[in-house]
């Protein structure tokens, strides 16, 4: 049953490049709420992460991907964005983009929507951050209001 379970993960996510090897590389992917400008409700990845842990030291390295990064789909119509990939094949077709993308294997991922991110950052006991300007946004169509004094906050999940 093992065996069987490596092998369908294996083919999701390719090969594992052995340079990789006493390394865990995680693919974060945080997830919009799904509404976009042309009315299209699927979910995108807003936020794209890659988490290398060293294992033997615990040495941690983060990459930021921009959403925005245009890739190469030719099975798919041609270039798209990094980010409406999520909406066109899951996870499963994220870790493959991003791993041919760097040209690094990418060991497990994680995906995270708005209200799951909030939940962790209550769980965390919030966050804290300095603002270095009043923030003051208001979005009435998306019903989203933004006010939080410059200097150091604490935030919660909300």
């Amino acid at each position: 049953m093992y065996a069987g379970y490596t092998e369908r993960q294996q083919a999701r996510r390719g090969e594992i490049d052995p340079r990789f090897d006493g390394y865990t590389n995680i693919l974060v992917m945080g997830l919009d709420d799904g509404a976009d400008e042309t009315g299209g409700q699927e979910k995108r990845a807003d936020t794209i992460l890659m988490i290398s842990l060293e294992n033997d030291t615990g040495r941690v390295r983060f990459i930021n991907i921009p959403r925005d990064t245009w890739i190469d789909l030719p099975d798919h119509g041609g270039q798209m964005k990094l980010k409406s990939v999520y909406a066109l094949g899951g996870p499963s077709m994220m870790v493959r983009q991003v791993s041919n993308l760097l040209g690094i294997s990418v060991h497990q991922y994680i995906v995270l929507d708005m209200e799951t991110f909030a939940k962790l950052v209550d769980v965390l006991g919030g966050i804290d951050l300095y603002v270095e300007g009043n923030m003051e946004y208001e979005d009435p169509e998306a019903g989203l209001s933004i006010h939080i004094r410059q200097g150091y906050q604490h935030l919660d999940g909300e």
